[in-house]
């Protein structure tokens, strides 16, 4: 009929759409997109949450010092400069080289090559040469020298910047990001010399067949170490070690010569070289009637050996010499060492011979031991800490107490010419110097400020204070002198022109040690670094107060007098401590 219509092309026949068909569709084609959009929304929250609060491992630092081809020493840092070592890492003398290397740092967790590596060098006597910057303060090599004598702190600060993000940066400032660690040696500068050789015993002659060591333990260098030692004998190295054997060979001349040399030698390459030639004798006995015995290793020494005349005999040992009937010509100078000496001739004959108990150099005792440097205070451990105080120095040793002279006796029936005898004790040693007291630490620099986006959440800390300086230490005592050695003299006659001076006189006491210098008080730690909205209070902490000296050694006593006895002609002599006798 003409009032039904036809289904247009395309619709279902019999279906009917419904209204929200279309919406659940749209939907529908939402929902992968927005849990796209969510998971990229979730990505970047994590990264940014991440990169602003990743947190930065501090680098690892490590120095080592060079001084022409060897390593002196080194040493390994921590975060915040917390290693500060607690007392001198090494003496070095004035105007060395030295070398530092810093191919013991890296970062454990980024580029190495990308630290920002700082040098200083920080003394109370000089400016730091880095204090203004500089392309020479930078890099992980870097020479210096100390250019006067004083305490160096040496440091290396290895600073890790180059992956903190901006974000971070913005959130917690730079303080919040950049990790710095710290480096540092204690170098002690003194005066370069050359090593001290001291050598006991010190002979001049040794009798064939006789054996004797050798001692250079005492030997120092300028920093109080034991040098390196070579011994030759005759151009040929013979020993490497502290002491040397040496055996006088049992054939050969009258009067050979052992050149005996030893080279003491410093870490810095600072040499000293002593000779000592020894003369080989050959004992030998003579009877009362002159003829010659076998010869044999005796006290008992013949009097072509003393009784020649000559410029210079030395004792090693008590000798008797009895000459008989043989005429006795005394050489210029005897040195009897503080051994005995007797000698009993029918006529004994002086040009001004003088004999002494001690030779010059050893008129006093050897020296002793100072007293060791006070360990430095720990620099402050932590933000804002106190350094340690130093410790007392080392008190210096007793000097040691000067040798006894030996008994001197001449008899003959004759005496002609001029003598003087000055059969004295040793002098006392010096005592010892008190050491210095140690540094006091340094204070830490204070905590670091904290800042937020628009506010200051905590302003810089307080920089801890310098700790106090060590105590110096006390000074040893003098050494005692040493006493006088009798004399015996039985002259029955004596030519018009003869004297004779004779001093039997105890050694003076040595020196007291001087007190050690107090230690220096440490630095005060620097306020903590400002950042954004926190700005500087002006609060670095106080420095230490300085140590007091030691005190001085105390005296001790000289040496007591001897007896002078026995008859000059026809006077008698019987006097306590000096005496002239003139035939007139």
């Amino acid at each position: 009929m003409g009032d039904k219509s036809e289904p247009e092309a395309g619709e279902s026949k019999g279906a009917t759409q419904q209204p929200g068909s279309k919406r659940g569709a749209f939907m529908s084609s939402l929902i992968v997109p927005l849990f796209a959009l969510l998971g990229v929304l979730a990505t970047g929250v994590l990264t940014f949450t991440s990169t602003v609060f990743k947190d930065n491992t501090p680098p690892s630092v490590g120095i080592r010092v060079f001084v022409g081809n060897g390593v002196i020493f080194s040493a390994a840092g921590a975060p915040n400069g917390m290693n500060a070592p607690p007392g001198v890492t090494a003496t070095i003398p004035v105007g060395e080289k030295l070398v530092f290397f810093a191919d013991q740092t890296f970062d454990p967790d980024g580029v190495s090559e990308k630290l920002a590596l700082r040098w200083s060098a920080v003394s109370d006597a000089e400016a730091d040469p880095c204090a203004t910057g500089g392309p020479t303060c930078a890099g992980r090599q870097w020479a210096w020298k100390a250019p006067t004598q004083g305490f160096y702190l040496i440091q290396l600060a290895a600073t890790d910047d180059a992956d903190c993000p901006y974000w971070r940066k913005l959130v917690f400032g730079e303080a919040g990001c950049n990790k710095t660690a710290i480096a540092s040696v204690l170098l002690q500068a003194l005066a370069p010399t050359a090593p001290e050789i001291f050598i006991q015993p010190h002979p001049t002659t040794l009798v064939s067949g006789a054996a004797i060591k050798l001692d250079a333990s005492q030997s120092v260098t300028f920093d109080k170490q034991l040098p390196n030692l070579v011994w030759t004998v005759d151009g040929v190295r013979a020993s490497v070690d502290k002491t040397l054997d040496v055996t006088a060979p049992l054939a050969g001349l009258d009067n050979q010569v052992l050149n005996i040399a030893l080279t003491a030698t410093d870490k810095f390459g600072h040499f000293k070289q002593e000779k000592i030639p020894i003369r080989i004798t050959q004992p030998e006995l003579v009877t009362a009637t002159g003829s010659a015995a076998p010869k044999e290793r005796t006290e008992l020494l013949s009097a072509d050996q003393i009784c020649r005349g000559g410029e210079l005999f030395k004792l090693t040992a008590p000798i008797t010499v009895k000459s008989g009937p043989v005429s006795c010509r005394l050489p210029a100078r005897i040195v009897t060492n503080g051994f005995g000496l007797a000698i009993e001739a029918a006529e004994i004959e002086s040009a001004n011979t003088h004999i002494v108990s001690f030779d010059e150099g050893g008129g006093i005792a050897p020296p002793v031991a100072n007293g060791s440097n006070g360990a430095d205070g720990d620099n402050g451990r932590g933000e804002g800490q106190s350094g340690e105080g130093g410790a007392t120095g080392g008190d210096g040793a007793t000097g040691m107490p000067g040798r006894s002279a030996g008994e001197i006796s001449l008899q003959a029936k004759v005496f002609r010419g001029q003598m003087v005898v000055d059969n004295l004790g040793q002098n006392g040693g010096r005592g010892g110097d008190g050491g210095t007291g140690g540094r006091g630490g340094d204070g830490s620099k204070g905590a670091s400020a904290v800042t937020g986006i628009f506010d200051c959440r905590r302003g810089p800390g307080r920089g801890g204070d310098g700790g106090s300086g060590g105590k110096g230490g006390n000074g040893g005592n003098a050494g005692s002198g040493g006493m006088a050695g009798t004399v015996r003299l039985e002259f029955d006659q004596s030519d018009p022109a003869a004297t004779v001076e004779v001093k039997s006189l105890g050694g003076s006491q040595g020196a007291p040690g001087l007190g050690g210098s107090g230690g220096n008080g440490g630095r005060p730690g620097a306020e903590g670094n400002t950042s954004g909205f926190c700005g500087s209070a002006g609060r670095s902490g106080q420095p230490g107060a300085n140590g007091s000296p030691g005190s001085s050694g105390g005296s001790a006593t000289a040496g007591a007098a001897a007896t002078i006895r026995g008859k000059f002609g026809q006077s008698e002599v019987d006097q306590v401590g000096a005496v002239s006798l003139s035939a007139k």
